[in-house]
């Protein structure tokens, strides 16, 4: 995904990595199941006891299952721009192929004047992931 590419021995380790985890938060949770305090268990494994106790509560939902990894990857993006202002974003750039971001912010800020217009910068991803920007080579005087 990053320029990283992953033999088959690597990916086995990572399979493997994986497995360790989930036995030691195992042993966590059977300890804590066991009598011994979330506090000295934690402390032993080297995490917080917020830590042992949301272990708890995902292996008494989930199984074994819910002390794998989970994603980090948020769950919503609240400030994503909606599909209908990218859609004129484009459209206003196709129509107007001299305007740049700066202009296109300024007549989404024109069109509605109640709404808050994206930032330059968002409109200029926007552009760019449409393949609506030609970069150009700067010119830099030494």
């Amino acid at each position: 995904m990053w320029g990283v590419s992953f033999s088959a021995e690597t990916e086995s380790d990572a399979e493997i990595a994986a497995r360790v985890r989930v036995e030691v938060r195992f042993r966590a949770v059977t300890e804590v199941a066991d009598g011994a305090p979330v506090i000295e268990v934690a402390n032993r494994y080297g995490v917080s006891r917020q830590t042992v106790t949301a272990w708890r509560k995902r292996y008494a939902a989930s199984g074994l299952g819910g002390l794998s990894d989970r994603s980090r990857r948020p769950r919503t993006s609240p400030n994503q721009i909606s599909p209908q202002v990218e859609a004129t974003i484009c459209e206003m750039r196709r129509t107007h192929r001299r305007w740049g971001a700066r202009r296109i912010v300024y007549e989404l800020g024109r069109l509605d004047p109640y709404a808050p217009a994206p930032a330059r910068a968002t409109v200029h991803r926007v552009l760019v992931r449409n393949g609506l920007v030609n970069p150009q080579e700067q010119l830099h005087k030494r």
